[in-house]
């Protein structure tokens, strides 16, 4: 047995590479590199926070570092409360967005952490229980999207066994990270401000571009607002055209919406109206203008299911390309639109969380 095949053994999923999709080793080539500048840019961190709480300094007490950790700790355990009540429901159709999110709320931390000790001292606790609340929200995006992304890479289901070979790259990345930390503060000494920052500046950079491209090359073969707002765009605009998910992840954007998913106000009809009966049973969404008709509303019934809610959406998309068509053509025109997307490789039946 080759050593190759033993790493392999170690390091990847059972049956590799055909329990993974195909995005599965490119993100994880990035993952890691971006996982090697945290480990440099977090020793620098470490090194500012253990200052800040006095190490070195005759003066500093035990209590006085024990109180600063007591109230950090404390800031990110409500923290992480907070946000796990206000994001939870939609990580699952942001994955992309919300894990590159992540990443850069680690970098405000380290960022927020190696300034700490230069600030003004009775502004310090405060900039470190900043730097902790945005570590929390960091751990909630990071460890939600995680779990979404293993789902997505996990072909046969396997998830639990590419958590683990995940856990065990990680851990090798961090060991590397641990070998150059003893490197990297030998030549950069505390009192070397403009070595440290240009290094801090780079990793950091770097640590950001890594994540960038990681997330970048996640295809996702399920519809949230803004692939069906490219999809749904391309088909009604290009005569029938649909995208592949591939395609569809080029035009995707990380951060921030498209101006047509802009257009389109998605909500549910109120609780009060679910008993009121239906003026057209059979259609579960209403389409209409707002604003003027820069905005279309799509107000879906209470016990819409997912497919309903992709037509309505489709529908939106329809209106506010100027079209304004009746529901029978609206149902044709879906009907073609779903049979083609799922000829391409889209999973339709697993929308409704996504978009409404």
């Amino acid at each position: 047995m080759g050593i190759a095949v033993v790493l392999a053994e170690i390091f990847l999923p059972k049956d590799f590479p055909d329990s993974v999709t195909p995005d599965y080793v490119p993100y994880q080539i990035f993952d890691s590199l971006q996982a090697l500048c945290s480990s440099v840019t977090g020793m620098l961190a470490t090194r500012a926070a253990f200052k800040r709480a006095g190490v070195g300094d005759v003066a500093a007490t035990a209590s006085a570092a024990t109180f600063q950790r007591i109230m950090q700790d404390g800031t990110g355990m409500v923290g992480q409360i907070f946000f796990a009540w206000r994001l939870s429901d939609r990580l699952d159709s942001d994955l992309k967005k919300f894990r590159f999110l992540a990443d850069i709320l680690n970098d405000a931390a380290v960022l927020l952490d190696v300034i700490s000790p230069i600030v003004i001292p009775s502004f310090q606790l405060h900039v470190a229980c900043i730097a902790t609340l945005c570590r929390a929200l960091c751990g909630v995006c990071a460890g939600s999207t995680k779990a979404g992304l293993s789902m997505h890479f996990a072909r046969n289901g396997q998830v639990a066994d590419l958590n683990a070979k995940d856990g065990s790259q990680e851990t090798v990345v961090n060991l590397i990270g641990l070998l150059l930390g003893p490197i990297i503060l030998t030549v950069l000494p505390e009192g070397d401000v403009y070595r440290t920052w240009f290094v801090l500046v780079i990793f950091t950079a770097l640590h950001l571009f890594f994540n960038y491209r990681a997330v970048r090359a996640v295809v996702i073969p399920t519809l949230n607002r803004q692939r069906a707002a490219i999809l749904m765009t391309a088909h009604i605009t290009g005569k029938g055209k649909i995208l592949s998910p591939n395609d569809v992840s080029q035009q995707e954007r990380i951060l921030g919406t498209l101006q047509t998913d802009r257009g389109i106000l998605v909500r549910w009809q109120s609780n009060d109206r679910r008993n009121e009966p239906a003026k057209t049973p059979q259609q579960p969404y209403t389409v209409s203008r707002k604003n003027g008709r820069k905005t279309t509303e799509l107000s879906l019934r209470p016990n819409a299911n997912s497919v309903e809610i992709l037509m309505g959406y489709y529908h939106a998309h329809l209106v506010l390309l100027g079209l304004e068509v009746e529901i029978p053509d609206v149902e044709t025109r879906f009907k073609e639109f779903r049979k083609d997307a799922e000829g391409r490789g889209w999973k339709i039946d697993t929308t409704r969380s996504s978009i409404a």
